[in-house]
């Protein structure tokens, strides 16, 4: 946080929407799509992939993305049709925000 200065990140993905598995080029272009409103909001960013740990789901392509407000952050997660995602404060404690 202090490096980039930011107060707050978010996690997210654009990958299957509502826990509908997608294809995995349609889920490429979503990702796109997502990078693109991700550049036009101009905060940094870090890939990741979110992983099931029972293995029961597969990985997801993700951004971690500093300075991301959680207003901004509910905005892209209902865009892309996801049912919930990652929002760290200040604090830099990730919690979980349902949008569904």
């Amino acid at each position: 946080y202090a490096r980039l200065g930011a107060r707050e990140a978010a996690y997210l993905t654009a990958c299957n929407p509502l826990s509908l598995p997608f294809p995995p080029e349609e889920n490429a272009r979503r990702m796109r799509a997502l990078e693109e409103a991700l550049d036009a909001l101009g905060h940094p960013r870090l890939s990741g992939r979110g992983e099931d740990p029972a293995g029961t789901w597969p990985g997801e392509p993700s951004w971690l993305v500093f300075g991301l407000s959680l207003a901004d952050a509910r905005g892209l997660g209902e865009r892309f049709g996801q049912n919930a995602l990652l929002h760290a404060g200040a604090d830099a404690v990730p919690r979980l925000v349902l949008l569904r």
